[in-house]
């Protein structure tokens, strides 16, 4: 990353990953770019008109969980990042797991996104892994 121009590759040693975010498959959003999304007026209307799915477990999100990994692997990205905060996988610590039964719930889902995960050819691995790796692969 470029220390004076983020947004455009550099030699600052820094590695940016965005999280993973995408708009919901519709038939016209293929076609779209990221900019459209951004965050001004039309964008906001874009995301209302088109929501954007995260990577990011919530109560029932697993089906859409499933369709980010199928999209990135098509789409042959390098990564998927998934995230949660330590509060939201404890009873009562987030508005969407608000009971074991929750948590519980919430741990068979992530289960099963993990399990599709791995069959499609995804490692776990934490930021530094795969900072790690990926400059390995672009350094030789």
């Amino acid at each position: 990353m470029d220390a004076d121009h983020i947004h455009t590759s550099g030699q600052s040693g820094i590695l940016q990953l965005p999280m993973t975010i995408m708009p919901r498959t519709l038939p016209w959003t293929d076609w779209l770019p990221a900019m459209a999304f951004q965050w001004n007026l039309p964008g906001r209307v874009l995301q209302k008109l088109c929501p954007m799915d995260w990577f990011r477990p919530r109560r029932g999100n697993g089906a859409a969980m499933e369709r980010l990994l199928h999209k990135t692997k098509q789409q042959d990205r390098p990564y998927i990042e998934f995230m949660t905060h330590s509060s939201e996988v404890m009873a009562g610590g987030s508005p969407y797991f608000k009971s074991e039964a929750d948590i519980e719930a919430l741990y068979v889902q992530l289960d099963q996104v993990f399990a599709t995960a791995q069959r499609l050819g995804y490692v776990g691995m934490t930021l530094t892994e795969f900072g790690r790796q990926y400059r390995e692969q672009a350094h030789g």
